[in-house]
């Protein structure tokens, strides 16, 4: 991590046992903890209280490259997307973990995450460009709404002119 406001060309804090990229990084809105995730198929957890030695908290391992990571709008779960289109649903209060694996996807990666603001539904979007949302109520028991994209842009359609007959 690095601290743009002293120009320091220096990392100040740097994510110790990380072996492969990091895709994704965000805050808890307090600012106790950030998370990560990475092609190393993790989504981590790093304490940020201790400012000299950050220390990884907690791991959460899927079987394919993360792609994209959201953090619940209630501050207790993290949502993980993976390269083989599985969106994980991981709760940090409790260590269980929930999938969602969109039928019909391919092994599309999931590009995107996010959940809209009152935390009703979940939306993913593939490689593919196709968008799941799930309802979070429910959303292990029920098939998300799909929209897919648009392969072929339609073009706009010219306007129409009529002749006034007088």
């Amino acid at each position: 991590m690095y601290d743009f406001v002293s120009n320091n060309p220096n990392p100040v804090i740097n994510c110790e046992g990380v072996s492969k990229n990091v895709v994704e990084v965000g805050f808890h809105e307090q600012g106790k903890w950030m998370f990560t995730g990475g092609e190393d198929s993790t989504a981590r957890i790093w304490d940020l209280r201790s400012r000299s030695n950050l220390q990884c908290q907690r791991i959460f391992q899927v079987s394919a490259p993360v792609t994209c990571v959201c953090l619940h709008p209630n501050q207790g779960e993290l949502i993980v997307g993976d390269q083989s289109g599985v969106v994980h649903i991981w709760d940090l209060r409790t260590d269980h973990n929930e999938q969602l694996v969109p039928a019909g996807n391919n092994d599309s990666s999931i590009q995107s995450l996010d959940i809209d603001c009152q935390s009703q539904r979940l939306a993913a979007v593939n490689s593919l460009g196709t968008c799941y949302i799930w309802q979070l109520s429910d959303a292990s028991n029920s098939s998300p709404e799909v929209i897919p994209a648009e392969t072929t842009p339609t073009p706009p359609s010219p306007p129409r002119v009529t002749k006034a007959t007088p």
